[in-house]
């Protein structure tokens, strides 16, 4: 859809157009003798909604010509340029007069998007608006909110009345004043000959360079500078620096590399040196290269890393037969397919399964919601596919089924019966039967085409077999509040209400929704966040973290055996078969030597919880509070298997649950202390030292920047090798005082 909007001169003239496509993509057009063209030259550019804004004393500037129609139908005077961030210097460029002409004594007020782009948008025609007479003031209301934010987007979820949206522009808005420009660090910093050295080496005056990246926002600490890191986004003061004898240190506590803080304060790191490159020299002398048998020891400790085993914790005789058989026949992690089969079966049976509040939790039914994380090559989506097969297998039958329904039911009203004839309304009957019957939930649809499923089936399974892009278009505007109605809903309530946009207001009767999903970490730990973690969305996950596979795939695959001839498939086809026909919940309790397996599980899993360190406490604690139920969850689905129709858990069913949630907490603890819980810059630092730990402890520099290990260029791995270098992590016999590919790097014993 297109969408034209018009700039008009005082008179309201059309002037010229901005036409926005809905790929968000636009173009400019002007019509000369009812031609539309996208010729402007030698057309004055005006501001849009001139018309209404000419006489205004007071007006406010946003980004976009959506914005403006907002905040016009809140009745507030508002205007933007064409062009969008970049639209400022081209503007004045072609018309210097422009600010001056339409903004001259106006006090302007400037609503930014919460971008990068948003914030020079600002920033460039504050200064312009500034110099054509204007009073400018800021006012990023938006910041709060998600990248990309804008105005409109503040307005939809607020929902302000004209005056509350105008209290709370005069309470965030700044008076806007020229900086005064800083001087330029790019080149040496040219300081007096009384202040220069006699030694050969140049010298720099740190103290002028202290001064200068100490100067704007920020607040002092003793004798230490904290202030916004240039080199990320940063919403507090993540970058302390302090002033030593012959150097700055500077350290920014989202682990940016020294070298990108260096570029984003405009200076280089030689310059923080009192003495040039010397520093890098002195340290390679104060650092000496490791002796004869040590770089042996150094990557041993760099690659022990506690990574879990393997999963061999098989409980469930069915269970253990299935997951040997598919194992076997693809080398898949048998947890993935473990924890994608559990999940699966407890999606066949809902609710039909259940304990009942007195066995040590409230009312619990078997929705399992399961990540297994693993490197690139490891059979991930073959495992999920082959934990799911039965119940993918039993899902085609029912679309066939369903398939088979419909077209019966349109032949019928095809030869003229009526559509309240007995004869379709069978047909009707038997196809939505069908349709309740369905459990795979679509991956690829919005949150209402999901609700639709749900409502109709009561629930059912994601099979994700690209979970971070699953997670992403969760973040999607027209998915807004769908991760935090996920969430609400691991709990089975018994009614939920939702309201959407096409079906008004829904109640959902114990909706019912397992997840099992995959991915690598590299594609996942940018998704995640803090938030996810400490409002229980990720603690709902149990976690896995199998280990990389070391064995060598058959040189020509393809096996006689295939899923559909283990016995343990076909008994699990037909338990599906099994619990679609259940009518009766099955109340489950636990048998004596069950409660004491649990129990004493409980206990040690609190015991190694306090044991941990402040931080390991804060991101395992969530997880903690919830592996517990999920150990009677797998349980619960355990003892179906083993026997569908006893309502005692006995120990075989405990233990399974027992080994899977232990197994769980094994790799979450990994995954948050050396993974998920890394900085960017740090997940980095580790990925280089590990890949010269595995080459013996040294390599040329050229086998390192070839590697594509940081998927950057050159660049990149030479201010990664010059941070480790500064960090006393690694020595580097240089090439003409630079990292070059014959360089040899080797990593240094920091604990020695």
């Amino acid at each position: 859809m297109q969408i034209q909007y018009d700039y008009k001169d005082g008179d309201g003239r059309i002037v010229h157009s901005v036409i926005r496509t809905g790929n968000k993509d636009f173009f400019r057009v002007r019509e000369v003798n009812g031609e539309k063209i996208t010729n402007w030259d030698g057309v004055q550019i005006v501001p849009f909604n001139l018309p209404e804004i000419y006489e205004k004393t007071a007006v406010i500037l946003v980004e976009g010509e959506k914005d403006v129609q907002t905040l016009k139908d809140l009745g507030i005077p508002a205007t933007t340029i064409p062009g969008g961030s970049n639209g400022w210097d081209p503007l004045i460029k072609k018309q210097p007069d422009f600010c001056q002409k339409y903004f001259n004594g106006k006090t302007v007020i400037i609503i930014p998007d919460n971008d990068p782009p948003g914030e020079k948008y600002m920033e460039t025609g504050a200064q312009f608006l500034s110099d054509g007479g204007a009073v400018v003031h800021t006012c990023p209301i938006c910041i709060e909110m998600d990248k990309g934010a804008d105005i409109t987007d503040w307005i939809e979820i607020n929902k302000p009345d004209r005056e509350t949206f105008m209290d709370t522009v005069e309470f965030n808005m700044n008076l806007w004043e020229p900086k005064k420009p800083a001087p330029s660090l790019n080149s040496p910093i040219h300081v007096s000959d009384e202040l220069r050295s006699v030694s050969s080496e140049n010298q720099y005056d740190i103290s002028a360079v202290f001064n200068q990246i100490t100067q704007g926002a920020g607040s002092w600490s003793r004798d230490t500078f904290n202030r916004k890191c240039p080199s990320h986004e940063d919403k507090k003061a993540s970058l302390s620096i302090t002033m030593a004898e012959d150097k700055i240190l500077m350290r920014c506590h989202a682990g940016c590399s020294f070298s990108n803080i260096c570029n984003g304060l405009g200076i280089k790191p030689k310059h923080t040196f009192k003495t040039g490159r010397a520093h890098l020299r002195a340290k390679q002398q104060q650092i000496p290269g490791p002796r004869p048998g040590e770089l042996s020891k150094i990557c041993n400790e760099i690659l022990n890393t506690d990574e879990p085993e393997e999963f061999n914790g098989v409980k469930a005789p069915i269970m253990d037969e299935y997951v040997k058989g598919i194992s076997r026949l693809t080398d898949a992690h048998p947890v993935i397919i473990y924890s994608t089969a559990l999940a699966s079966v407890g999606a066949q049976a809902q609710t039909r399964l259940v304990i009942q509040k007195g066995t040590y939790y409230v009312r619990l039914y078997p929705n399992i919601w399961s990540l297994s994380v693993a490197e690139s090559g490891t059979y991930k989506t073959t495992a999920l596919n082959a934990g799911a097969a039965p119940l993918v297998k039993r899902e085609k039958e029912i679309i066939d089924e369903i398939v088979e329904h419909s077209t019966n039911m349109d032949r019928l009203i095809a030869d003229g019966v009526d559509d309240d004839d007995p004869d379709v309304a069978v047909y009707r009957n038997r196809l939505e039967e069908a349709e309740s019957k369905r459990r795979k939930l679509p991956d690829k649809s919005s949150w209402e085409a999901c609700l639709d499923r749900i409502e109709k089936c009561g629930g059912g399974i994601w099979l994700l077999s690209e979970f971070g892009a699953w997670l992403s278009g969760l973040e999607r505007t027209y998915n807004q509040g769908f991760k935090q109605t996920i969430t609400e809903l691991y709990d089975v309530p018994d009614t939920y209400e939702e309201s959407t946009r096409t079906h008004g207001t829904r109640i959902l009767t114990k909706p019912f929704i397992s997840i099992s999903g995959v991915s690598t970490i590299e594609f996942l730990s940018g998704l995640l966040s803090k938030e996810d973690a400490s409002t229980g969305f990720l603690a709902r996950f149990l976690l896995f973290r199998p280990p990389a596979k070391n064995t060598v795939p058959d040189a020509l695959p393809g096996t006689s055996e295939r899923e559909e001839d283990l016995e343990s498939y076909n008994f699990l086809q037909e338990i599906y078969r099994q619990l679609s026909c259940m009518t009766v919940p099955l109340e489950y309790k636990l048998s004596s030597q069950a409660k004491k397996i649990f129990g004493e599980y409980h206990q040690s899993m609190y015991d190694r919880f306090y044991k941990m360190t402040d931080a390991e406490r804060f991101w395992m604690e969530p997880f903690i509070k919830r592996l517990g139920p999920s150990a009677l969850k797998i349980a619960m689905v355990s003892q179906f298997l083993i026997q569908s129709e006893q309502d005692v858990i006995d120990e075989h069913a405990m233990m399974t649950g027992v080994s899977l949630t232990s197994y769980s907490e094994i790799c979450t603890r990994f995954l948050f202390r050396r993974e998920l819980g890394e900085s960017e810059f740090q997940r980095k630092a580790r990925v280089v030292k590990e890949y010269i730990a595995k080459r013996g402890g040294s390599v040329k520099g050229g086998s390192l920047f070839s590697s594509h290990i940081l998927g950057g260029g050159t660049k990149e791995y030479t201010n990664m090798c010059e941070s480790l270098e500064a960090r006393g992590e690694i020595l580097v016999e240089r090439i003409d005082r630079n990292i070059k590919p014959h360089s040899k790097i080797m990593l240094v014993d920091t604990k020695g």
